[in-house]
């Protein structure tokens, strides 16, 4: 009797760690994965320093599953677009810092400023994933360009497809700034 008692304990417990293993998991990694190669920096490169970017919105989550619980970052939203930003820059030859406030920023060089207006992830359906991504973005003071990116994808939802989905958009969305803000650097640095 205790090893029928034993035995359906243990097989018990096993079916609820298998099942909570299977649970989705309501916080995103947030991470970045640029599709450029490293570039060598010339000495001569322009010095851009990223500032952080401010954070307008309204709610910290950054989406909702289809059974309406939050998306929830494990980092700073505002941090991990600065920084894609300022990766996105080096790879592009650029002499790059990023730095948490504007008071840090070192005289001479050209700053990229900026405010996340939108991160959102949407399960639609088990399968149907949509991202909305949108920052205003500023060079040396001026006035600041709003930047947005917009996907609907099907996906099987395996571990990371949230993150996957979310750097892709930021990509998406960072490849017109990073044309713009290479124009306006260039352009003032002759």
């Amino acid at each position: 009797m205790k090893t029928g008692y034993r035995l359906a304990t243990l097989s018990l417990c096993f079916l609820l760690l298998t099942l909570a293993a299977c649970a989705p998991n309501n916080y995103v990694r947030l991470q970045y994965t640029s599709e450029l190669s490293p570039a060598h920096i010339q000495p001569n490169a322009p010095s851009v320093t990223v500032v952080e970017f401010a954070d307008e919105r309204s709610k910290k989550d950054i989406g909702v599953r289809n059974d309406q619980t939050p998306f929830i970052p494990v980092s700073s939203v505002s941090a991990w677009m600065s920084d894609a930003l300022r990766e996105e820059l080096s790879r592009k030859g650029l002499n790059t810092h990023y730095v948490k406030s504007a008071d840090e920023v070192t005289p001479g060089e050209h700053v990229v400023t900026g405010t996340v207006k939108k991160v959102w992830l949407k399960q639609n359906t088990m399968t149907a994933y949509s991202v909305s991504i949108e920052a205003a973005i500023a060079v040396d003071g001026g006035l600041p360009v709003t930047y947005r990116s917009e996907q609907e994808r099907q996906d099987v939802p395996t571990d990371g497809v949230t993150e996957e989905h979310l750097s892709e958009t930021l990509r998406t969305m960072l490849n017109g700034a990073v044309e713009d803000i290479l124009s306006k650097i260039y352009n003032t640095a002759n």
